[in-house]
């Protein structure tokens, strides 16, 4: 927490400035990324084609959706949690919960990764019914889940230290320069399914690694700590519930691609998706700066 030692005029000038900072970082991240996600969308969609572009739109859908079930909203209740201690004193109260919500994070994702993967043939086959390329795309996707969501997890407990620009750094700057890198990369010197496959893995295995080695950093919390840790059933109790409200706008986001897949086909997706992509680039930049100070003065 932000502490005042000179005058309440010193203290609230100390807080307008990180304020300040933080959504300036926030906010350039936020621009970077959905623009290079833009990018990569507008690629793909010239390289590959509207029917892989389709493929790749409903397996991202799919594999989010399955995301918000493996995070259990604790990407939520760990920042919040942690944002309520003081980082001096209850430094090991803080690498406990840490901790155990890592191994809560691991446990759920795994556990949904194989779910998804044994009922990925099931979904293509006999709910969208489209072609088996799409079966491989959303095992690739799936086995990327865990990272993901660990990744997401990491991010927002670094959060809850009120540093915002290590969770922007990671997920807005390196997470969507990886992702329009490695598909140029494994279009040109591979193959277009690879272009589609490929990049959402390596940019979620690599992103880990960068975000999980910040949040050590900065917690201090260890390898034997997250192993030996006990699931902790207040921090549960209190994020189950988010995950709700968190999957219920993740099903509004991607209801339209889920809708066409259903009732079209992969073509359809693939020439619709670069359309919303476009429209969607200039409405997320609402709320930002708002949001992005929300942790400061909390």
């Amino acid at each position: 927490r932000l502490r005042c030692d000179w005058s309440s005029d010193v203290c609230s000038s100390d807080l307008a400035s990180k304020i300040a900072k933080e959504s300036t970082i926030t906010f350039s991240g936020l621009v970077y990324g959905n623009v290079n996600r833009y990018l990569y969308t507008a690629l793909l969609a010239r390289w590959v084609g509207a029917e892989f572009l389709g493929i790749y739109s409903m397996a991202n859908a799919i594999m989010l959706i399955s995301e918000v079930l493996g995070k259990m909203g604790l990407e939520t209740g760990i920042m919040r949690f942690v944002s309520r201690l003081n980082p001096d004193s209850d430094s090991e109260k803080i690498q406990k919960l840490i901790a155990s919500t890592l191994k809560m994070t691991v446990t759920f994702s795994l556990v949904i990764m194989v779910g998804l993967i044994i009922s990925s043939e099931f979904i293509v086959t006999q709910i969208l019914n489209e072609p088996p390329l799409l079966i491989s795309v959303i095992i690739v996707f799936a086995i990327a889940i865990p990272f993901n969501a660990l990744t997401l997890v990491s991010a927002f407990a670094t959060q809850g230290y009120k540093r915002l620009k290590y969770k922007t750094l990671v997920t807005q700057f390196l997470n969507p320069t990886l992702l329009l890198g490695s598909m140029v990369v494994c279009y040109w010197f591979f193959s277009a399914e690879s272009a589609v496959m490929a990049p959402l893995l390596i940019t979620g295995i690599i992103g880990f690694f960068v975000m999980i080695s910040v949040l050590k950093k900065v917690s201090g919390v260890s390898n034997d700590q997250i192993v030996k840790s006990k699931f902790d059933t207040s921090l549960l109790k209190y994020s189950y519930p988010l995950m709700f409200v968190t999957i219920l706008q993740t099903f509004m986001h991607w209801m339209d691609i889920l809708m066409l897949g259903y009732f079209t086909d992969a073509t359809t997706v693939g020439l619709y998706h670069p359309a919303a992509r476009t429209a969607g680039l200039l409405q997320d930049r609402k709320s930002t700066r708002l949001n992005s100070s929300h942790t400061s003065i909390s």
